[in-house]
């Protein structure tokens, strides 16, 4: 590679790919971006420099992971070969000195974007499977604007110095800077344009953040005047980071971001995201917007006269099942799982807790195949609010063996019944369903291959009491479960208006499955995210044959609520607010 230079290029040195918006320029001989000129107002961003910025390029920088080394257009060396353009498309090939990998590089100008690939494939089959991270890089103008879809990243000016990080899918514990629509904006008011980075609403995309990292950079101005020398790899750049992925076996890395190009503001590149990919914003059943109003979550034993004067309009059908996993029973009657929850509350079980506190899952089916139902009831009792006996008084002794048995056990003449008296109120039930909790005693001998498992290859907790983490992934036997259990519920429980799907929050990821993308510590792993995939689409087409609609907890993801027609956020609050925001534009 020959010394980065900033001088300007002549025509022949650069292939040049244009649409309607924009006119980028990619110099031959290094793959750089150099160009990017907005035809409308005639400015070019590479053009915008200030206090002594030599100048920008366009490019990536590759962490390899196992080897702890940096591939850096800007600092490394590399051969460029195979490099051509194809009408509005140019690729070429880098080697970058030492690397065990070859990069290749698409950058293809479609009619709203361009789409900017990165593909890496071992030099040989010795090479060992490692993890990558790609940066991709693009100007940040100081006296701009930036914006990001949450709290943290509400519209601000960049001042060239301060540091900003904008996390998908890996989120952090609690922070204002989470994001679930992946883009960031970055615009100038003044001279009325703007681009955005992405990354494709519908890529699988493991882990991914936008940053600007001047902890490394450690770029300042000098006391304002340009007076000393920068290098061309301390400018300000706005990076797109693709992480927990790399190089397993034969299998090629792939990865690629998006920049959108738009006027001024932040809110015409919302605007072209949700043009391009409006099928993820949109209710795919708009039958949804019936069933608009207040939102309840109780068992079938909610008082529906006191809800219907509350406006009630959708209700969360909970604790019609058995246990976590089994959201539709063969059994003529089952145990409610209300029961074992309050049993294991009763012996000391704790929440959110690293160690074993009170009777484990088994212990408490021991204990309940060891009592009658009347003790069972008892015990339960003494641990629930009034508010949840129905009206039948905390004296057990008092109950008949009938009021035992239905506070105690589900059938599913019981469950119709009250389903049906919820739609006389006006009232519209959704079933409870579930694709990752799962109850331990149940999935570790009916599922255990989907079972989800750290690096050392334990089991992973859900994160709810006695349920293990699962993968509903159809691939595998509990997904397959999970479909066929649809397709019956909706059969004999016609009363529904359709699923409310929780847990849409998990974004872990496992080792105990590969899902062809996912690289994490040099190993192959599955980002739990994507388990959603194909079993959401197979259920969803379940429910639209019946009419029926789709809302889900708090996802992580847009791309997950791709066959979901609504939304309910559990949690409260600006932040969350301002993250999960996005999910429900039109939903």
């Amino acid at each position: 590679m020959p010394k980065l230079s900033f001088n300007p290029l002549a025509a022949p040195e650069v292939w040049t790919i244009a649409n309607r918006d924009v006119s980028i320029a990619v110099e031959k001989k290094t793959g750089f971006i150099r160009s990017l000129l907005f035809k409308k107002a005639k400015v070019d961003l590479f053009a915008q420099l200030r206090g002594g910025i030599p100048g920008y390029v366009g490019g990536i920088r590759v962490y390899d992971e196992l080897d702890g080394q940096w591939y850096s257009d800007m600092t490394g060396r590399f051969r460029l070969s195979r490099a051509r353009k194809s009408g509005d498309k140019v690729t070429f090939t880098k080697q970058f000195a030492g690397a065990p990998f070859t990069v290749k590089v698409m950058l293809s100008l479609e009619s709203d974007a361009l789409r900017w690939q990165v593909e890496a494939a071992k030099k040989n089959s010795r090479v060992a499977d490692r993890s990558l991270r790609v940066y991709f890089q693009m100007p940040l103008i100081a006296g701009w604007d930036c914006w990001a879809p949450c709290q943290g990243g509400q519209e601000f000016a960049f001042d060239g110095m301060t540091d900003f990080s904008y996390m998908y899918l890996q989120t952090s514990w609690v922070s204002d800077n989470d994001i679930i629509l992946p883009m960031f904006s970055h615009y100038s008011k003044g001279l009325d344009v703007g681009y955005s980075m992405l990354e494709p609403i519908d890529a699988k995309v493991p882990a991914a953040k936008f940053q600007f990292a001047n902890g490394e950079r450690c770029f300042n101005w000098g006391g304002g005047g340009g007076g000393f020398t920068r290098k061309p790899e301390e400018v300000p750049y706005l990076e797109a980071v693709n992480y927990c992925i790399g190089l397993v076996g034969e299998r090629k890395m792939k990865t690629e971001v998006m920049l959108m190009f738009h006027r001024g503001g932040w809110r015409p590149g919302v605007g072209k995201v949700f043009k391009r990919w409006n099928e993820y914003f949109v209710p795919p059943n708009p039958k949804l917007y019936d069933y608009e109003g207040v939102f309840t979550c109780s068992s079938v034993e909610l008082d529906f006269d006191a809800a219907a004067k509350a406006h009630v309009r959708t209700f969360e059908v909970h604790d019609h099942f058995e246990h976590y996993s089994a959201y539709r029973n063969d059994k003529p009657k089952w145990l409610k799982n209300s029961v074992k929850e309050s049993l294991w509350h009763a012996f000391g079980g704790t929440k959110r807790t690293g160690k074993q506190t009170g009777k484990n899952a088994w212990e408490i089916l021991e204990w309940i195949d060891s009592h009658t139902d009347r003790e069972i009831a008892e015990a339960v009792v003494a641990n629930v609010r009034g508010d949840r006996l129905s009206g039948l008084g905390r004296d057990v002794d008092k109950w008949t063996d009938k009021q035992v048995d239905e506070f105690l056990y589900r059938t599913p003449a019981r469950i119709r019944k009250r389903l049906a008296a919820a739609r006389r109120k006006g009232i519209q039930p959704f079933w409870y369903f579930n694709y990752t909790d799962g109850f331990r005693p149940v999935v570790e001998k009916r599922w255990p291959d989907a079972i989800s498992r750290y690096e050392d290859g334990s089991y992973i907790p859900s994160g709810w009491q006695m349920c293990h983490n699962l993968n509903a992934d159809p691939k595998y036997s509990f997904g397959k479960y999970l479909i066929r259990c649809a397709r019956k519920i909706v059969e004999e429980y016609p009363q529904i208006r359709g699923f409310f799907l929780d847990c849409f929050r998990h974004y872990e990821v496992e080792f105990g499955h590969d899902d062809g993308v996912t690289v994490v510590n040099n190993k192959p792993a599955y980002s739990i995210n994507f388990s959603y995939d194909a079993i959401e689409a197979t259920v969803k087409k379940i429910l639209h044959a019946r009419g029926m609609c789709t809302f889900a907890n708090k996802p992580q993801t847009i791309r997950s609520m791709r066959w979901c027609d609504g939304m309910m956020l559990e949690g409260n609050g600006d932040q969350y607010e301002e993250k999960y925001f996005w999910s429900a534009l039109a939903k």
